[in-house]
């Protein structure tokens, strides 16, 4: 009723316990995900992303830190939500002694998440258009032992 489209059509049928008759409702549905707290990383030995998800609740929050070769080293604060499979959030950080902020945005694929990037906004600290976001990025971020 929203004029949401959904990828899956969903069939539930159920009795209610001691009675015969049989309902059935039919609707739409999406996939939801279940994000767990732990360690995500990559780690290509010149590149390496870390984000420790400390807590899932109505929001999620966490530690981020990106290492790329040849340029500085951001760490900081993560807090978001998540939307079905997507993770939106601020990720608050120290580059250069300069304090940042900059929206990211994470695909949530089983055990792996998937960064995205997209159009930013003038200032270059969030997306422009969330839902023209591309999850193709080639540092997938698997769970791994926190160290």
């Amino acid at each position: 009723m929203s004029g949401e489209e959904f990828p899956y059509s969903v069939t539930i049928n159920y009795k209610f316990t001691g009675l015969e008759t049989e309902h059935t409702f039919q609707g739409c549905g999406y996939y939801t995900t279940t994000l767990k707290t732990g360690c995500y990383a990559y780690n290509d030995n010149d590149n390496s992303v870390m984000f420790k998800i400390t807590d899932v609740s109505d929001e999620v929050f966490g530690r981020l830190k990106y290492s790329y070769h040849e340029k500085d080293e951001s760490t900081g604060n993560f807090r978001g939500r998540l939307y079905r499979d997507r993770l939106f959030g601020t990720f608050t950080f120290m580059s250069e002694g300069i304090e940042s902020i900059r929206e990211v945005a994470f695909l949530v694929k089983q055990d792996t998440l998937i960064e995205g990037v997209g159009a930013l906004n003038e200032a270059g600290t969030a997306f422009k258009f969330r839902d023209s976001i591309q999850y193709t990025s080639k540092t997938p971020l698997a769970t791994t032992d926190c160290k």
